[in-house]
Parts: structure tokens; sequence; C-alpha cells
């Protein structure tokens, strides 16, 4: 007996093959809606990530003056590093880009609002809440899509 699949086997095999070609497709092919948070994000978190590591003074004349500015350039280098996978798309996987994007979206939104509300940090923390919402509200928009832009 041969293990072949039969017409009723189609309709399975349509969807993993599907889902097989749709985890290896490249940047390009991905719809432009789920493609644009993951690029303007990514670009966004480099620059304001390298931002304190190649210029800490007028980081700190924006931002406010920090006690510790190695942890500053630390922090600064890691969400410089979040953004390069965003644009490179060096997360393989379904999802793994999304949900990359829109937990470090809400982790530094939270902390933006935390030092606003608590008036630790500077009137600018207003804007970058701001950006973080901005950016958590396309992936989610992406997401509702439907459930090919959810895995994106």
């Amino acid at each position: 007996m041969v293990n072949s699949p039969s017409a009723h086997d189609l309709p399975t095999l349509d969807a993993e093959i599907e889902a097989a070609v749709r985890a290896g497709e490249s940047a390009a092919l991905q719809p432009r809606l789920t493609r644009t948070p993951r690029i303007a994000q990514g670009a966004y978190y480099v620059a304001t990530g390298l931002w304190p590591v190649l210029h800490l003074r007028s980081f700190e004349a924006v931002t406010g003056r920090k006690r510790n500015a190695w942890l500053i350039r630390a922090l600064g280098g890691l969400i410089a590093t979040v953004g390069t996978a965003l644009l490179t798309d060096d997360i393989a996987g379904p999802g793994r880009a999304r949900r990359l994007g829109l937990g470090a979206a809400v982790a530094l939104g939270l902390t933006g609002l935390y030092l606003t509300v608590s008036r630790r940090g500077s009137r600018s923390y207003v804007a970058e809440v701001a950006s973080e919402a901005g950016c958590a509200a396309a992936w989610l928009a992406a997401s509702h899509r439907g459930p090919d832009a959810a895995a994106r």
C-alpha cells in the first residue's frame, strides 16, 4: 500500500504548504501593511538607540541629565540592537517580529509613562510615550488584518 495524498487530503496539504512557503518569504514579498510597522519601528529604534551612544551630551540636553551614563549607553545599544533585528528581518519564524516589536513598544512606552507621571524624566518622555503607542497601534492594526498579517 502506498501512502500518497488523496483528493480529500488536499485542503490540509494546501494549508501546510502555504504556511511553509509563507514562513520562508522574503521581506519584499510581505504585504506592505505588515512590513511598515517593522521598518518604521526598526529605524526609530536604531536612531534613538544610537543617539546616547554616539553623543550623550545632546541626548542629555533634550532628555535631562543622567546619573549613570554607562547605563544609558548600554540601554541605547540594546534598543539599537532590537531595531536592527526588526530592520533586517533577522527573526526566524512567524509572529516573532510582531512579538518583539509589540513587546518592546509596550515595555518602553510604560517606562516613559512612569517617568512622565512620576516627574522623574523630562517632558520629552511624553513624545517617547506617543511614539511607542504609535508603534504598538501599528502592530495591533497589522495583526487584526488577518491570520497572515498576525504571523509577521
